[in-house]
């Protein structure tokens, strides 16, 4: 039986983390995506919070299988949104 390559979407310590609970094998990998044109894109056609991370996940996630189409891969994403603005990573300062 094959192996199955397992590849999170990610560079993040946090999701590196919480995927390793799970004791199975996987690799991770930066999606170079840009986040911030998509959020872009995403804000102003009026998508909520959540299909918006939705989108972020699937662009990770497409762009990581894209140079890996035998691996199984996983996208994530998550915001904050406050007052009706989505908030940059924590370590980002908006004006």
């Amino acid at each position: 039986m094959k192996s199955v390559q397992l590849i999170l979407a990610s560079e993040s310590a946090y999701r590196r983390e919480l995927l390793s609970r799970l004791a199975v094998p996987f690799e991770c990998q930066s999606s170079n995506i840009d986040e911030e044109e998509i959020k872009r894109k995403f804000t102003a056609q009026q998508f909520s919070p959540t299909q918006i991370a939705q989108g972020l996940a699937l662009a990770k996630c497409q762009a990581v299988a894209k140079e890996n189409k035998e691996a199984t891969v996983i996208g994530s994403d998550q915001l904050v949104e406050w007052k009706g603005n989505i908030l940059g990573k924590p370590h980002t300062i908006h004006a």
